[in-house]
C-alpha cells in the first residue's frame, strides 16, 4: 500500500509506516510532491504525509484556516510517523518572499519539538536535509542538534530520500 495524504485528508489507523515531509510550505515550490513521487520509487508500503494542502483550502474565506484545523492536522500526523514511521524533515531553499512571515517559521517550531521528543526517546526515526541553499535562520542550531543525537544532515534530496527508506520499520 502506497498512499499520499494532503489536508483535509487524514491517517487514523495507518496500514503502513507513516513518513511526515515535514519542512517549509509557504515561500518554497512544492518539494513534498517531488519528495513523495522519490520515495514511491521505492518497493516498500508506506503514507506519505505532507503538509501542503491544495490552494483552495487557504483562500479566504477559508474554514480550515478559521477553525484552526491546519495545526491539529499537522500534530497528528507527526504523532503517527513518530509511532509508525519516520519524521523527515527537508529544510527547502526560499524561493519566493512570504510578507509577514519568517521563512520556515513552523518548521522550525517543528524541529525542536522532534528534538524534545528524541530528549525522552533516542528511538525516534528522524531524518533530517537541508538544501544547501536554504539561508532561513537556525543552520548552525540544526547541525548541533543533529550531531547531539547521531544525525546526519543530507544535503542531496536523493540521499535524504534513501536515508528515510533506510530508517522505516520492515
Amino acid at each position: 500500500m502506497r498512499e499520499f495524504i494532503t489536508p483535509p485528508h487524514r491517517i487514523d489507523t495507518p496500514g503502513a509506516p507513516v513518513v511526515f515531509l515535514a519542512g517549509p510550505v509557504q515561500g518554497t515550490h512544492d518539494w513534498q510532491q517531488e519528495a513523495a513521487e522519490l520515495l514511491f520509487d521505492y518497493a516498500v508500503p508506506l503514507s506519505v504525509v505532507s503538509p501542503r494542502g491544495p490552494e483552495g483550502l487557504y483562500r479566504a474565506p477559508s474554514s480550515w484556516l478559521i477553525d484552526g484545523e491546519q495545526n491539529p492536522w499537522e500534530k497528528h500526523h507527526l504523532r503517527l510517523a513518530r509511532e509508525t514511521g519516520c519524521l523527515a524533515m527537508w529544510m527547502a531553499a526560499q524561493d519566493y518572499p512570504t510578507p509577514g512571515r519568517s521563512f520556515a517559521q513552523t518548521s522550525r517550531i517543528e524541529f525542536g519539538r522532534i528534538a524534545g521528543w528524541m530528549d525522552y526517546n533516542t528511538d525516534i526515526s528522524f531524518v533530517f536535509g537541508m538544501s544547501p541553499r536554504y539561508a532561513g535562520g537556525n543552520r548552525t542550531y540544526f547541525e548541533e542538534v543533529c550531531a547531539e543525537f547521531s544525525v546526519p544532515v543530507y544535503d542531496r534530496l536523493d540521499e535524504w530520500i534513501e536515508a528515510v527508506i533506510e530508517e522505516l520499520p520492515r
